[in-house]
């Protein structure tokens, strides 16, 4: 929705205390609530996207808002960090004078400074890993029985893709060298699905008999 310049405008006015009509209203306190940004790695590319520079914009104007990256993956190179200024890994104050110096820097040192960065974030205080816990939570394997049908359905598909594959390989000379393997990832794909979709009616009946049984 922070992509939409109109939504991120009513939500500036908002924490502003400009209301619907937008525009800080006089003598109104500056914003220091918090600000989550669930599901924040979607604003990696901050500069080249409406998401990424919508981000950028919100915490250029609450400067005094506080702000939560939450995430499962936050980042993943080096150059989808430009959205975590107020990480203070860059800018005033800092070692580095920009995102591009910090970057440069960065990357010039290799992993080994990259694997370091993390460990600095969580020694400062900046970043909380955590997993769910299971304890408590019973697991049970249950194995599905393929059918007849099921059965000649799997058959069928195999031989529909060695014909594929015999088709590809006549065909190579004449095909793009990633030909051959984006064959095979969709290969893969298909028979994840269709043995995923196999299994539904034993998952199916053991939803049913939880419901039955009172549970949710």
């Amino acid at each position: 929705l922070l992509a939409r310049p109109a939504r991120l405008a009513q939500l500036l006015a908002w924490c502003q205390g400009g209301g619907r009509r937008g525009g800080r209203q006089s003598g109104a306190r500056p914003f220091e609530g918090v600000v989550c940004l669930d599901e924040c790695h979607r604003a990696k590319a901050a500069t080249a996207t409406g998401m990424g520079t919508a981000v950028l914009r919100m915490q250029a104007e609450l400067p005094l808002g506080r702000l939560i990256y939450a995430s499962a993956t936050a980042a993943t190179e080096l150059q989808n960090m430009a959205y975590l200024v107020r990480l203070g890994l860059w800018g005033p104050g800092t070692g580095f004078a920009s995102f591009g110096a910090f970057r440069s820097e960065m990357t010039a040192a290799g992993p080994a400074a990259q694997e370091l960065l993390p460990l600095h974030l969580k020694a400062t205080g900046r970043l909380v890993s955590r997993l769910i816990s299971f304890e408590g939570v019973p697991i049970t394997v249950a194995t599905h029985a393929l059918s007849a049908a099921q059965r000649a359905e799997y058959d069928a598909a195999a031989r529909f893709w060695l014909d594929l594959a015999a088709e590809l390989r006549a065909r190579a000379p004449r095909l793009p060298a990633s030909a051959t393997s984006r064959f095979w990832s969709a290969h893969q794909r298909f028979f994840r699905l269709l043995v995923t979709a196999a299994k539904l009616p034993t998952l199916f009946g053991a939803v049913d008999a939880a419901l039955g049984s009172g549970k949710s």
